[in-house]
């Protein structure tokens, strides 16, 4: 009986290990520019049914392409479902927010404008680093739709 108690907590003891230095690792990454560096797409992540009903007009005709480059310039790319594409270029950075860290992009409009003249200008996101899952960046939290880093 002593036996299988120290067998069982035995075998306990090393599966805490194990989840421990997945969580180390998994969790670990730093946010700095090379980690945030990469391809990302625009997507919905929560509750897609209900979410179909709450769509604004920017989310829903087209897909939403966004690429950190190594050199602090960015590339969006909006590839809208009936016309001709639209493409921004511009910088970015990374800045400490009250949330955490939030990507900062410069000259950015986010297409289609929903505002008639509107002009480019400074729009920061904030970054969610989630438990093993790739980064992404908040677009519109309220309906569920983010930025997701690419592989």
């Amino acid at each position: 009986m002593k036996k299988g108690v120290i067998l069982a907590l035995s075998f306990l003891l090393i599966l805490l290990i194990c989840v421990c230095i997945v969580a180390f690792f998994c969790l670990s990454r730093d946010l700095d520019q090379a980690t945030l560096v990469g391809t990302y797409v625009g997507s919905y992540e929560v509750f897609p049914k209900i979410t179909t009903r709450l769509r604004a007009g920017i989310y829903k005709n087209g897909t939403h392409l966004l690429e950190l480059k190594s050199d602090n310039t960015y590339m969006y790319v909006y590839n809208p479902v009936d016309g001709n594409s639209v493409e921004t270029v511009g910088l970015w950075e990374i800045k400490s927010g009250y949330r955490g860290c939030d990507v900062v992009l410069h000259d950015f409009l986010l297409a289609p404008s929903t505002v008639s003249g509107e002009k480019p200008g400074v729009h920061t996101f904030p970054i969610q680093k989630r438990f093993c899952r790739p980064i992404r960046l908040d677009l519109g939290s309220d309906i569920g739709y983010y930025w997701v880093k690419q592989k």
